[in-house]
């Protein structure tokens, strides 16, 4: 799973390209690096809580091999989600 400063640089790199005029507006202020912080930790405590939500959810396969296949997959689906919901988002 990628570190908070990972997420903030992605958050930070998704502003720049994609609202520029919210990045310029965040960098002119002195606010820039402090939201992408924020978003970035905010990015890893929800990672964190969906990630020990899935592993511990009783709908999970009662067949070993299943079972392992979906325990490995939750990772990224909920690097995936959270990519989605808070790192290219506003």
């Amino acid at each position: 799973m990628p570190s908070e400063t990972v997420y903030a640089r992605m958050h930070k790199d998704y502003l720049r390209k994609n609202h520029p005029e919210m990045y310029r507006e965040l960098e002119r202020s002195g606010e820039l690096l402090e939201h992408c912080r924020r978003r970035g930790q905010e990015a890893v405590d929800h990672s964190d809580s969906l990630e020990a939500q899935m592993m511990t959810s009783p709908n999970l396969p009662k067949d070993y091999m299943a079972r392992v296949r979906e325990l490995e997959s939750i990772p990224l689906i909920v690097e995936e989600i959270v990519l989605h919901e808070l790192i290219y988002s506003l």
